[in-house]
C-alpha cells in the first residue's frame, strides 16, 4: 500500500461498493466524505449502513485502530473512504446496473483503488468492462 509521510494509506481513495458505510462509527469517523458519497439504491443524502457489511469491510481496509490502542488498524488507517451503496437492508440483491455505475462513479471521483465483496454467478460483460475502465 503505497504510504506518505509514513502513514499507511495517506492520500490513498478507496471506493467501497456495499451496503454502505456508518459514517459515525468510532474506527472510521471522519473519514467518509459526505461529497464522496452516493446512494445507488434509496438516493438517501447522508451516507448510512442499514446492515453492516460495507462498514466491517471499510473497517478491514482503513479502520484507525483507535480502539484497540492503534495496536489493531485496517491495512491503510490513514486512507480516505469513497461509499457507493449498491445493497439495501439485510444484503437484498444489488442491480447489476447499481454495481456498475456505482464503479463508473468511483472512477469519475477520482478513487485510487475500487473494492467489491461480493460475487456473481452470472459473467457480466458490461461489468467486466466497467471494471476495465477502473
Amino acid at each position: 500500500m503505497a504510504t506518505a509521510g509514513g502513514a499507511p494509506g495517506a492520500l490513498i481513495r478507496i471506493a467501497v461498493i456495499d451496503t454502505g458505510i456508518d459514517p459515525n462509527h468510532e474506527q472510521l469517523s471522519g473519514r467518509v466524505l459526505a461529497s464522496a458519497w452516493r446512494d445507488f439504491v434509496a438516493g438517501q443524502p447522508e451516507p448510512y449502513d442499514d446492515h453492516g457489511h460495507g462498514t466491517h469491510v471499510a473497517g478491514i481496509i482503513a479502520g484507525s485502530g483507535r480502539v484497540s490502542g492503534y495496536r489493531y488498524t485496517g491495512v491503510a488507517p490513514k486512507a480516505t473512504l469513497y461509499d457507493a451503496k449498491v445493497f439495501m437492508n439485510a444484503g437484498t440483491p444489488a442491480t447489476r446496473d447499481a454495481i456498475i455505475e456505482a464503479t463508473l462513479w468511483a472512477v469519475k471521483k477520482g478513487a485510487d483503488v475500487i473494492n467489491m465483496s461480493f460475487g456473481d454467478v452470472v459473467a457480466s460483460p458490461l461489468l467486466r468492462e466497467a471494471c476495465r475502465i477502473a
